[in-house]
């Protein structure tokens, strides 16, 4: 099975050909939150791909080709799904805290206020340009739910399962080797329901050696300066979740070696 291995696996294609559909479906290959909704429905969806289609529209995740903010009984979502990507997006789509936004508040825990019950609450980023400083390690991306009835304030389920993990990691086996350093910005991804059920694999893990592999998986952590779990969580479910990117078009170089050149051609003559 083919894997992506890089950070380049969600750039934008700035292939003339590809549709907004195309550019979504491709960023969410890898995303647990999305196969959470899917789960929910009653009428069970074969791809990601027709979820999105029939059950979305480009809006959901900030792309309204119209540049409204709620669809309406004007909308008509196919026809969006079929616009160009380039063409709207000449410099590329890459405000990841609009794009997750209603698909992480549509999947993230707590959905209600624990001090009121209610379920009137909003998402919201953790500052930007803020790091959570937590002992010696900085987080960033954490997602909070606030409730608009009481104000109260409650940092996701995923987040503070990630953080507590991570902060004992540290503390339990500090070591040379580890990806986590002091003083460290640790990225948390912006698919809380693929980071919940990353820790918890971890949890599971009894091998330290192993559990410091999978959090940098593409060693990158020192190069960057920083450890970005969005790397490592999109890994580990591209194996949880078995995604093959390899395809009937990718052929080795090797099956080419014994081609004859007259056999791809029935009019071929010497």
């Amino acid at each position: 099975m083919e894997k992506r291995k890089d950070k380049d696996k969600f750039s934008v294609n700035t292939s003339n050909k590809e549709t907004i559909l195309d550019f979504v479906e491709r960023k969410l290959s890898e995303n647990a939150s999305i196969r959470e909704l899917m789960k929910d429905e009653f009428v069970r969806f074969t791809s990601i791909r027709d979820f999105l289609y029939f059950k979305f529209c480009p809006g959901y995740f900030g792309m309204c080709p119209n540049s409204k903010n709620k669809k309406d009984k004007m909308c008509n979502p196919a026809n969006c799904w079929e616009r160009r990507f380039a063409a709207l997006f000449p410099h590329g789509f890459d405000n990841d805290y609009i794009f997750y936004y209603n698909l992480v508040k549509d999947t993230i825990t707590p959905s209600i206020c624990y001090s009121c019950g209610s379920s009137n609450v909003e998402l919201e980023w953790q500052d930007e340009g803020y790091l959570a400083k937590i002992g010696l390690i900085n987080f960033a991306d954490i997602a909070y739910v606030r409730c608009n009835s009481c104000k109260k304030k409650y940092m996701s389920h995923a987040d503070n399962f990630a953080i507590e993990f991570i902060v004992k990691l540290f503390l339990a086996k500090p070591s040379k080797r580890s990806p986590i350093k002091p003083g460290q910005t640790v990225v948390l991804p912006k698919d809380k329901v693929g980071l919940e059920i990353f820790i918890k694999h971890l949890n599971e893990t009894k091998d330290i050696k192993t559990v410091w592999q999978k959090l940098d998986p593409f060693s990158v952590a020192n190069q960057f300066e920083e450890l970005d779990l969005s790397l490592a969580t999109s890994d580990f479910l591209c194996d949880y979740y078995n995604i093959d990117y390899s395809t009937e078009d990718d052929i080795p170089l090797e099956d080419f070696e014994d081609i004859d050149i007259k056999d791809l051609f029935d009019d071929f003559e010497e």
